[in-house]
């Protein structure tokens, strides 16, 4: 696949989330990683509704693990979610 055939169909990807999903990848982009309970938080959405947008978003590329964080709420490690960047190329590659 070309560059310019990646870039386009991560664009494509990015117009068809739904507005969950949408508001999702937005907080994370604006961060430097979240946990679906901050997410939640953040959102005024149940934890329980964030968790299955997160995991569409990993299925589609757009979203990675990057570590974990302790939640007190819950007395558990927690996944931090990272938006996975798209360079000027149109290559995915992943955060440090």
């Amino acid at each position: 696949m070309s560059t310019r055939a990646q870039l386009k169909s991560w664009y494509q990807i990015l117009r068809n989330l739904g507005p969950r999903q949408r508001e999702i990848i937005d907080l994370l982009a604006a961060s430097r990683g979240l946990s679906a309970w901050e997410l939640s938080d953040m959102t005024n959405h149940l934890v329980h509704a964030v968790r299955p947008r997160l995991t569409e978003l990993r299925a589609l590329g757009l979203i990675r693990e990057a570590g974990e964080r302790w939640e007190p709420r819950t007395q558990r490690h927690e996944t931090v979610w990272i938006v996975t960047p798209v360079d000027d190329g149109g290559q995915m590659r992943m955060a440090v």
